[in-house]
């Protein structure tokens, strides 16, 4: 019998969130053929993957109205999709967890549970995964973070967590409760709570595996292949600027200064690591467009220096929904997470450092070397 797998996705009412989980399902149930992305290009044709038949979604969130709402609610899917939509109507998230670094939710806290301590929080996410995992008979649990940033804070946990009770964000408390409930956890967001040791430590002890952080979907995987470009073509970069304009929840959050500070990090430090220096100009600015929605944008002015001194410039526009741009990639992370678990994978999995802008556990960002990676870790998967 094939192994059950459950996704619960902190998040899950959010845009991306919700276009995950339908297209598991949608996926799941062949309402859509299995080709979502990069796990389904050329390149895995002869590494097969476990499909996603039999997967079961759920999580947490704000919004505690059935799935299927939501989903019609953002019209992201087509009319000829209706029937697969109707299989979210029993899906209803838990409510989310809310440290103290968190954003206030538009809705207000009304359907949110304001944890008084990192513990607390981290014991509510243990106890609902527990209770997902015994109701779907889950051989395995993925947790995804897609909910907004945190405020940036620096933070010491130290080793005992049942005493800790400073400044928390929740993605510590999901991140926390799927280690005790041994659930394998995925961040996608820009924030640092896979770099602190203390959990690294307690993921391997518990079975679970960690990938991270900040899902690279647009702009900046854009600009990492491109800088490999010119790095391979020694026309040396000056300046690149780049704007960003968000109209969901995200933009919103990301325009208060103290939760954009990771994103900001993780859209600029990859830059100088794949050019190998750094005397150039770099700016990356976000602002928040409401009739955006969910439309992504990205615009970026490069400048180089090409061979006799020549001037070499570059102007790139990226659109698309920021929603379907993540959710596929979303879906490819617990693909492979699966595959890692069935292979006994434990810890911080840097081999998945392809599917991030600023990947913890990897001491090379060229795209070109995390693919390589990506495919070596698969591989050694398939060979255990």
């Amino acid at each position: 019998m094939a192994n059950r797998t459950g996704v619960l996705i902190a998040g899950l009412a959010g845009m991306t969130g919700s276009t995950a989980a339908f297209g598991l399902v949608a996926i799941g149930r062949r309402f859509l053929p299995p080709v979502f992305g990069i796990t389904s290009s050329l390149d895995f044709g002869s590494r097969p993957l476990s499909d996603l038949d039999g997967w079961v979604i759920g999580g947490w969130d704000h919004d505690l109205r059935p799935l299927v709402e939501i989903i019609r609610d953002y019209g992201l899917i087509s009319s000829g999709l209706n029937e697969s939509a109707t299989h979210l109507s029993s899906i209803s998230p838990y409510p989310a967890i809310i440290g103290t670094l968190d954003a206030k939710p538009r809705g207000g806290l009304e359907s949110s549970i304001v944890s008084k301590s990192l513990h607390d929080g981290a014991c509510r996410v243990q106890q609902d995964i527990e209770r997902f995992r015994e109701q779907h008979n889950c051989d395995q649990v993925i947790v995804v973070y897609l909910a907004s940033p945190p405020r940036f804070s620096k933070i010491d946990f130290g080793g005992d967590l049942t005493a800790y009770k400073h400044d928390f964000a929740g993605v510590h408390c999901y991140l926390l409760g799927a280690i005790k409930a041994s659930a394998h956890f995925v961040d996608f967001t820009p924030t640092d709570a896979l770099e602190h040791p203390v959990f690294q430590e307690m993921a391997t002890r518990s079975g679970s595996q960690l990938a991270g952080r900040d899902g690279s979907t647009g702009q900046t995987m854009l600009k990492l292949h491109v800088a490999e470009l010119l790095r391979r073509r020694s026309l040396r970069l000056r300046a690149w600027y780049s704007t960003n304009i968000l109209g969901n929840n995200d933009g919103r959050v990301l325009t208060i200064p103290e939760h954009r500070v990771v994103k900001i990090h993780d859209k600029t430090a990859g830059l100088a690591e794949v050019l190998g220096y750094d005397d150039f100009d770099h700016v990356v600015d976000i602002s928040f467009v409401r009739s955006h929605g969910d439309a992504k944008e990205a615009w970026d002015v490069v400048e180089c220096e090409g061979w006799l001194g020549s001037s070499v410039s570059l102007r790139m526009n990226w659109r698309g929904g920021d929603s379907l741009l993540a959710a596929p990639m979303v879906l490819d992370l617990c693909r492979l997470i699966e595959q890692g678990a069935r292979r006994g994978r434990v810890g911080l999995q840097a081999g998945l450092g392809f599917f991030f802008k600023n990947p913890i556990g990897c001491q090379d960002a060229r795209p070109s070397v995390l693919y390589r990676q990506l495919l070596e870790w698969v591989d050694a998967n398939l060979a255990s």
